[in-house]
């Protein structure tokens, strides 16, 4: 966007926004069978795609376990559950409506799955990174996170078969887990120290 307008104008600053969550180990996620999906229930978030990748890693993790934190309208979220029903996945995937504060769902988990079609700014990738949770996620080249953090996973839009592949690899390789954690939860330290008022600041001088 920075450089779109660059061609219009000379006067254009890009400046991130800040972040929220001061970054603690006691946050940090430790592991296990659980992924977590947060947002709202909604067509451009394919929350189906990540049921559906679950139904994958079933096949080789069969104690994996979604938690679905978010809601929608009523028809989006009937949906869903016959979507969960269909793959037999009722014992799997637990659906936990509305929760003022994310950080234990985080923190709780394994792995956080996006599968968003777009994202302006994805606040969810920056609360994942602040417990040091792996995320596996479709791709997103656009946004910053995806250019300053390092440890994700990513796989083409729409590609279930590779969000599934990378779940069942974290959940079973705890080397590379811990990599991926340690990597997104230290890019997330870096990114506490920028001083956003200095950007604005510089703005209006």
């Amino acid at each position: 966007d920075k450089l779109f307008w660059l061609d219009f104008n000379p006067r254009v600053r890009h400046i991130p926004n800040p972040t929220y969550i001061h970054a603690s180990e006691d946050m940090r996620s430790h592991g296990g069978m659980e992924i977590v999906w947060v947002g709202r229930i909604c067509p451009e978030k394919q929350i189906q795609d990540v049921v559906r990748a679950i139904a994958l890693v079933k096949k080789t993790c069969p104690d994996v376990r979604l938690r679905l934190v978010g809601t929608g309208p009523e028809k989006q979220l009937k949906e869903l559950r016959n979507v969960v029903v269909g793959l037999g996945l009722e014992e799997n995937v637990t659906f936990e409506g509305y929760v003022s504060d994310v950080i234990p769902c985080y923190t709780k988990a394994s792995v956080m799955c996006l599968t968003s079609k777009y994202e302006g700014y994805s606040l969810t990738l920056y609360e994942a990174a602040s417990c040091g949770l792996p995320t596996v996620m479709y791709e997103l080249p656009w946004l910053d996170y995806c250019n300053a953090f390092e440890g994700m996973l990513t796989v083409a839009q729409g590609d279930v078969e590779g969000l599934a592949s990378n779940i069942s690899r974290l959940l079973t390789n705890r080397e590379e887990w811990q990599e991926r954690s340690d990597a997104l939860f230290h890019s997330y330290q870096i990114s506490e120290q920028i001083d956003v008022t200095a950007y604005w600041v510089n703005l209006f001088h």
